[in-house]
């Protein structure tokens, strides 16, 4: 399966839907009108995905500099971030092809995989201490926390649930969209508070991803784990989130 192949997968295709639809309306432009980034504001977001090196040259100096300053606000701005997360799509595909052995369903799952992790390091990315090379920072970063970080599973014998809104089911889950609505901001919000209390990349991806409301069974097969393993992940991870940021 080649990355061009999985560019066409259901993922990839809802965050390019997700894209056409964000990039030109009013208010998203408007919005990003009001970013102190060098040269002029854009009418377009792909006008600024350009600038920042979208499908450029690897040494674009001045494009590097544009996503830096993007990664800047996108720490506090979610709209920034998903203009990132969109510049580093197509290096997201090569590495879930990559990694795939030809699998498309290993491919799905690992870009899913690639997507969480990506979006949580977009909005924490150290600028002040690696301000240059963004791009291949962040996806050598992702690759690395995605597929090769160690990690131990902490078993519990009993499950551990946690309420949480159920969005609408052609909506991708929050890390990526409907940047403006309440309840995912407050899932942003829990999440990005996991992260400063020092939860691992990986218990914060699966808490993400369970919360688009699809069952424990259906992520096990997507992620390519079993449906026991994806519970006691999920037990470990919402517990870790409870002790951390003290969830209800």
């Amino acid at each position: 399966m080649t990355s061009r192949a999985l560019a066409h997968g259901t993922l990839p295709r809802r965050l390019f839907q997700e894209w056409h639809q964000l990039r030109t309306r009013p208010d998203v432009v408007e919005h990003s009108r009001s970013w102190p980034l060098t040269g002029d504001p854009v009418n377009d977001l792909s006008e600024l995905l350009v600038r920042c090196g979208f499908e450029g040259r690897r040494d674009d100096d001045d494009a590097d500099e544009i996503l830096r300053q993007l990664v800047v606000l996108a720490a506090h701005d979610a709209l920034a971030a998903r203009v990132v997360l969109q510049r580093l799509l197509p290096g997201m595909l090569a590495v879930a092809q990559r990694r795939s052995n030809g699998s498309p369903g290993n491919a799905e799952a690992m870009l899913a995989e690639l997507v969480g992790v990506t979006w949580v390091l977009i909005r924490s990315y150290p600028v002040d201490r690696r301000p240059r090379h963004v791009a291949a920072n962040l996806l050598r970063d992702a690759e690395y926390e995605a597929f090769r970080r160690p990690t131990r599973l902490v078993r519990h014998s009993r499950e551990v649930s946690v309420h949480r809104p159920r969005p609408h089911r052609d909506e991708f889950l929050d890390p990526t969209t409907a940047w403006l609505e309440d309840p995912r901001r407050r899932l942003r919000e829990v999440l990005n508070s996991g992260e400063a209390a020092g939860m691992h990349h990986q218990d914060l991806t699966l808490l993400a991803l369970l919360a688009t409301g699809e069952s424990t069974e259906v992520l096990a097969s997507k992620l390519g784990v079993s449906d026991r393993t994806l519970r006691a992940r999920r037990a470990t991870a919402v517990a870790r989130l409870r002790q951390v940021v003290a969830v209800a």
